[in-house]
């Protein structure tokens, strides 16, 4: 956070030792730090406002969510009412963060209006039908709606976790609560399941994925 001319030499110190580190485990093949180091010499503004490594986890996370993508949920959530609601979400990856471009609702016959179940099977179904349309999507995690206005459950918190740790599962699985309100538009949290926890993000509106032709052309 400041001009190399004006660190501090204890932090043009401990840059050089962090440089070298990085340098020899990979030079070595060791691999035992991150893609990426963040060391913090200097205060600044959240999470940058404790000194030494920063980890993964306490960076701020954002999932991007298409228009299109929200007024799914939005009609799913209401159709349902009074009962839950849910399905999975799918996207793909654009520089590192997750884009959520399509939503899939699956119906869940024994639905109530504080509970809601996927059938067995039912989430690769969808994100193999998802997959004829557009190659590109995938599968990005779970939604579900909460009538009652709460947050995530602790059923909803394990069963997140439990999908991070699946072999077929995707890496740090999204989580999106949609809560109804009356007479208003529905509140949507989203959350990343990291290190095995809930983690909140910020939800970025953005428009929908670029169709091939333009790919191409651009």
């Amino acid at each position: 956070l400041a001009l190399v001319h004006n660190a501090a030499p204890v932090a043009v110190v401990r840059a050089a030792t962090l440089a070298s580190e990085v340098v020899i485990d990979h030079l070595t093949d060791r691999h035992e730090h991150e893609d990426e180091v963040l060391e913090v010499m200097r205060l600044g503004d959240a999470p940058f406002d404790r000194l030494g490594r920063v980890r993964r986890e306490d960076l701020p996370v954002t999932i991007d969510l298409t228009e299109a993508a929200q007024g799914q949920v939005r009609e799913f959530t209401r159709g349902a009412i009074p009962n839950e609601t849910g399905g999975a979400l799918l996207g793909c990856f654009v520089d590192g963060r997750p884009v959520v471009s399509a939503v899939v609702e699956i119906a869940d016959d024994d639905a109530t209006p504080t509970t809601y179940h996927v059938p067995e099977g039912a989430t690769q179904e969808a994100v193999s039908a998802a997959k004829e349309i557009d190659a590109r999507l995938g599968y990005l995690g779970e939604w579900h709606s909460h009538p009652s206005g709460t947050g995530p459950s602790p059923l909803d918190v394990a069963a997140m976790a439990a999908l991070a740790d699946s072999d077929d599962g995707p890496t740090d699985p999204v989580l999106l609560i949609v809560q109804p309100s009356d007479g208003g538009p529905e509140r949507m949290e989203a959350y990343v399941t990291t290190e095995g926890r809930l983690k909140q993000a910020t939800i970025c509106l953005t428009g929908d994925l670029l169709a091939r032709e333009e790919e191409v052309a651009s």
